[in-house]
């Protein structure tokens, strides 16, 4: 049996709604994530650190990735001894 015109347009009116409810609360996820993994960036001391880091970035979406990973390099360069200093 077919369902009525109105239940089915309700029921896109609500799928549309919890769909757009759903991106909110991953565009807020990803936000929260940035913010975590930009905070252990800036509190890493030495290369496990890094390493422990690396993994979260692969979580984030591109726009809010690059900037982090490349403050991620710059800071395990940093930590790395030179070659000419040894």
């Amino acid at each position: 049996m077919a369902r009525p015109l109105v239940y089915t347009i309700k029921r896109g009116i609500m799928n549309s709604g919890a769909q757009a409810k759903l991106a909110e609360l991953h565009r807020k996820t990803d936000r929260q994530l940035a913010a975590l993994v930009a905070r252990r960036i800036e509190c890493a001391r030495n290369a496990s650190d890094c390493a422990e880091i690396r993994p979260l970035l692969r979580l984030l979406p591109h726009g809010e990735r690059r900037p982090l990973e490349r403050r991620l390099e710059e800071l395990c360069d940093q930590m790395q001894p030179s070659v000419s200093a040894a």
